[in-house]
């Protein structure tokens, strides 16, 4: 987030004009806000069919210019005689269709780091570093480099371990030097995915000094790995094997919409790892540089995605209106800019373009987007149906083959159909991890998707976010999340049954019960499997793994919804402005069971310096907006994003009010930064 404040207007329309002095304040009603920005994540949603932003798009009046103006206050002295120019950039805070100008010494992006010879004894370390020079004579630069350990908890360098060989260049005006230098680093912290190695990551700090002074500094983080593509066994990180146990990720954060937030992005890598994924595959633009950093600093891999259309149409305003132009040098842009992330495994350059079926056309495209820079893996779209990697490995035995979108299953938290179908949407998981254990050639998957995004609702397009993930909208855990998490984490204990055990209307018929554990056996509490009839009461398991007790697992029918429980994510957070608490509310009765099919209407509000930036459900097909301080529970929970406000310290209280329930509250405590 910004370290200042900005006002912003939207237009009625897609009218580009400027915004008058007199105009901007009697005209018009401003908005303080904070950058980055989504100034369509407050809605108001449509509504129904024919209306100009439908499901697809997630029914927020996204459409039209927005304006942003902030107002600089200069001297006449300081201005005297001189053209006064102004820059301020941030990637990530333009959707698209923007230019920026930037100076400095070091272009961004301008440092390239490659490692190579990896291995526990040594590693060598390659570094390229352009020093451009915009000024109207020649300058001489020396260029100096060294090499720290990243300090992961202060977010700096830490202890320096090597030093690149400094050089003394002269760039004359108006060009571009390179200096090219390489260092060995003895017993080096080697970066690898979080479940089996770990994510060490080091920092150049380079520095240009000119007539004995520090002109520019820039530093690059980067991890010492070394990767290969192994056509029979997948991906080698550190020459161990690495199965991909990936998602797709939409960019949006739900409730907050598109602009990106750190702590956000955080908590939705937190829980994909306690689910025990280790890759992301970034579906399908190129993603924030904060979230690569996360994603180095907690190590997944990440198959970095750029496009998500070509020549060919999908919607109206997207990327291919300017594709034949802008394609190849974003394209070296995007690579140029997440080069040096450890995490970034592979590069792809499309997601289901249209041109990929058009044989010689699709591929001219593809030679041309294959741009060399990236010591990483290039691709298009990966198989997505288990039938097609056998088909493809004969033919082409040497490329390496992933899943990059399967299991895409239709699926709600706590809601169920009975009766039970046979029919699918996809193939159901189970019958995904079979396909791959049978080829164990397949490098591993990306489920389609971890969590709900906005937009796409397949197959209800009424309402406003999917039905795909694996986690809700607010980060509520479906039923489908305990498969995973048993087949990616089978050293964890666990058990899992589902469905619910609260079926008034259902006394004295057939429920299906179905337990996900890692275990090999499993013993249920209610006299059998197969044509289990409900009876209110308890149900419970209990597994076994070679012979021993594993894990068990409780489900009971509750009683009256008495009082709502809130839990905040960290009881302390930063007082920046930026950091935020994620408070889960749960409708219990008086044992303390969340009522699985309550829709509590409940009312928050919240003392102290901060404020309430969202609230959530979880509920695909709710139109409620997320700024509302009012929202039902979903099958028992809701969700309030919270921020501190104008304070250095002080502590918030948030408080959940509902017909019938006992008053609750949650404290979170701001700490100065």
């Amino acid at each position: 987030m910004a370290k200042y404040s900005l006002v912003f207007t939207p237009l009625p329309d897609t009218t580009v004009a400027l915004i008058s002095q007199e105009s901007k304040t009697s005209e018009r009603v401003w908005e303080a806000v904070d950058l980055p920005h989504d100034w369509a994540i407050k809605g108001p949603f449509y509504a129904g069919d024919n209306v100009p932003i439908g499901g697809g798009m997630g029914r927020l009046p996204s459409q039209g210019v927005g304006w942003y103006r902030r107002t600089v206050a200069v001297t006449a002295a300081e201005t005297a005689g001189e053209a006064v120019h102004v820059s301020r950039c941030r990637r990530g805070h333009v959707v698209l269709y923007a230019m920026v100008w930037l100076n400095g010494h070091l272009p961004r992006g301008g440092t390239k780091v490659v490692t190579r010879e990896v291995g526990e004894a040594s590693a060598v370390v390659d570094l390229t570093a352009e020093i451009e020079n915009k000024g109207a004579t020649s300058r001489q630069i020396e260029v100096v480099t060294d090499v720290h350990v990243l300090d992961a908890a202060a977010g700096r360098a830490g202890a320096k371990v090597a030093e690149f060989r400094r050089a003394a260049v002269v760039v004359p005006a108006g060009q571009t030097h390179s200096v090219n230098r390489s260092v060995t680093i003895d017993k080096p912290k080697l970066w690898g995915p979080w479940n089996t190695q770990q994510p060490n990551l080091y920092v150049a700090v380079t520095r240009l000094h000119a007539d004995n002074t520090t002109t520019d500094a820039y530093e690059t983080r980067f991890g010492i790995r070394s990767l290969v593509s192994d056509a029979d066994r997948g991906l080698l990180v550190n020459g161990e094997h690495a199965r991909f146990q990936g998602v797709n990720q939409h960019h949006d954060l739900g409730a907050l919409g598109a602009a990106f937030n750190l702590r956000a992005a955080e908590r939705q890598l937190e829980v994909l790892r306690e689910l025990g994924s280790n890759a992301i595959r970034m579906s399908h633009n190129p993603p924030a540089p904060e979230l690569l950093d996360l994603t180095d600093h907690m190590g997944f891999l990440v198959v970095n995605e750029v496009f998500d259309c070509w020549v060919r149409e999908k919607n109206a305003n997207e990327f291919h209106l300017i594709f034949p132009e802008w394609s190849e040098p974003d394209l070296r842009s995007f690579i140029r800019h997440d080069r040096n992330h450890a995490s970034v495994v592979a590069w792809s350059i499309g997601n289901e373009v249209g041109e990929q079926y058009t044989a010689d056309a699709g591929a001219a495209i593809g030679r041309r987007l294959r741009i060399r820079d990236p010591p990483a893996y290039a691709g298009l779209d990966g198989i997505k149906m288990p039938p097609l990697y056998v088909a493809f490995h004969k033919p082409f035995p040497g490329k390496l083959i992933f899943s990059s979108e399967t299991a895409a299953a239709v699926s709600t938290r706590g809601t169920y159909l009975f009766p039970v179908a046979n029919e699918t949407s996809a193939l159901v998981t189970d019958k995904v991890f079979a396909t791959q254990d049978a080829n164990p050639f397949v490098a591993g998957e990306f489920v389609w998707s971890g969590w709900n995004c906005l937009g796409e609702p397949t197959p209800y397009y009424l309402a406003r976010s999917s039905y795909f993930g694996i986690i809700d909208l607010a980060g509520f855990k479906k039923d489908r999340y305990h498969p995973y998490q048993a087949r990616w984490r089978p050293d964890l204990r666990t058990a899992h049954i589902l469905p619910h055990w609260t079926w008034p209307d259902r006394v004295g018929q057939v429920t299906p019960v179905h337990v996900f554990s890692a275990a090999i056996e499993a013993e249920l509490y209610r006299f059998r499997w197969d044509k289990v009839v409900y009876q209110p009461g308890e149900l419970r398991v209990v597994t076994r793994k070679e012979g021993r007790a594993w894990a068990d697992a409780t489900v009971r029918t509750v009683g009256v919804a008495t009082q709502l429980r809130l839990t905040a994510d960290r009881g302390t957070i930063r007082a920046d402005g930026s950091d935020l608490s994620f408070i889960t509310i749960e409708v219990a009765d008086g044992r303390g069971d969340v009522m699985p099919r309550v829709d509590t209407a409940q009312t928050f509000s919240l003392t102290g310096p901060g404020e309430i930036v969202a609230t959530e459900n979880g509920d695909p097909a709710s139109l409620v907006s997320f700024a509302s301080k009012e929202r039902r529970a979903f099958h028992g929970l809701a969700l309030v994003i919270v921020r501190g406000r104008g304070a250095s310290s002080g502590t918030i209280t948030v408080t959940a009010t509902a017909a019938g329930a006992s008053l609750s509250a949650a404290q979170i405590a701001l700490a100065s930064q």
